[in-house]
C-alpha cells in the first residue's frame, strides 16, 4: 500500500514537471500584410518589462520589447499596462514563420513565456482554432483578467485612425510605451543573453533530475521496507502451521 502511494506522488510530480507553464497559439498571416497578437500576463507583473522574442525559450532572441522604441522596424508593441500587450508585425514574409515568446522579464528569476506560432502562407490571414481572438481592439481592458494565454487576431481588424500616433493611441484604450527601467540583461544579438539563459535552463534541468532521483530512491526504499515486512510475518504464519494438529 506504502509502494502504491509513493508511484501515485512519483506520476503526480512528473505530470506538473511537464504541464507547468505550458501554454501556446497559432496564427497564420499571408505574405505582405500583418498580424496582431494580443500577449495576456497576470496582473502582478504589471510593472514589469515585457518583450516578444522570436525562437524556444528561454534563448530565443528579442525582436522588441517595452523599455524600446513604440515601433521597431516592422514590429511595433502597444502595452496597457493591464494585464496584456499588443505585438504587431507587418510586411510578413515567408522569414518570419516559426516560433515566437510573448514574455515577462522576471528580474533573477526565469522569465514567464507563452509559446506563439507564426505560419506565413499565400492566402489570406486567419487565426488557428487554438487561439481566442479579441472582438476589437477597441475593447476597453479588463484589469480582472489574469489568463497568460495570447489572444491573436490579424491586424486589419483593428480600426483605422486618421489622427497622429498619440489620438490613435488614446481611442484604442492604449498608450505608447515609455522607457520606465532597463531589463535585467542585455538586448536583441547579445550572446551574453542567450548564454545567461542557457545557463539557467541547465540549472533548472539539472533540478528536477535530481528531484526524480530523490523520488525513485524514496519508491525504492518504500518497495524494500514492504518485503522486509512481509519476511517478518512469514516465520510466525510456519509457526502456527506446524503447531495446528
Amino acid at each position: 500500500m506504502v509502494s502504491t502511494l509513493c508511484v501515485k506522488v512519483f506520476l503526480l510530480c512528473v505530470f506538473w514537471t511537464v504541464t507547468d507553464g505550458a501554454s501556446s497559439t497559432a496564427v497564420t498571416g499571408r505574405t505582405g500584410g500583418s498580424v496582431r497578437i494580443r500577449c495576456e500576463y497576470d496582473q502582478r507583473y504589471d510593472n514589469h518589462i515585457k518583450y516578444f522574442c522570436k525562437g524556444v525559450a528561454p534563448g530565443c532572441v528579442d525582436v522588441i520589447w517595452t523599455d524600446s522604441k513604440q515601433k521597431q522596424g516592422r514590429y511595433s508593441l502597444l502595452d496597457n499596462g493591464v494585464s496584456f500587450f499588443l505585438v504587431t508585425i507587418a510586411q510578413l514574409s515567408d522569414a518570419d514563420e516559426g516560433v515566437y515568446q510573448c514574455a515577462v522579464d522576471i528580474p533573477w528569476a526565469v522569465d514567464k513565456y507563452t509559446e506563439v506560432y507564426i505560419k506565413v502562407t499565400d492566402g489570406h490571414s486567419t487565426i488557428s482554432p487554438t487561439s481566442h481572438p479579441a472582438p476589437s481592439v477597441a475593447t476597453a481592458p479588463h484589469p480582472e483578467a489574469s489568463s497568460s494565454m495570447p489572444v491573436v487576431f490579424p491586424a486589419s481588424a483593428a480600426p483605422a485612425s486618421s489622427g497622429p500616433t498619440g489620438s490613435a493611441a488614446s481611442s484604442t484604450g492604449f498608450y505608447p510605451v515609455t522607457a520606465v527601467r532597463g531589463r535585467t540583461g542585455p538586448k536583441e544579438g547579445s550572446s551574453g543573453f542567450v548564454h545567461f539563459h542557457q545557463v539557467l535552463s541547465a540549472i533548472v534541468a539539472l533540478l528536477v533530475v535530481l528531484m526524480v532521483a530523490i523520488i525513485i530512491l524514496i519508491i525504492l526504499l518504500c518497495v524494500k521496507r514492504d518485503k522486509s515486512a512481509d519476511s517478518i510475518n512469514l516465520p510466525a504464519s510456519m509457526e502456527a502451521t506446524s503447531v495446528s494438529p
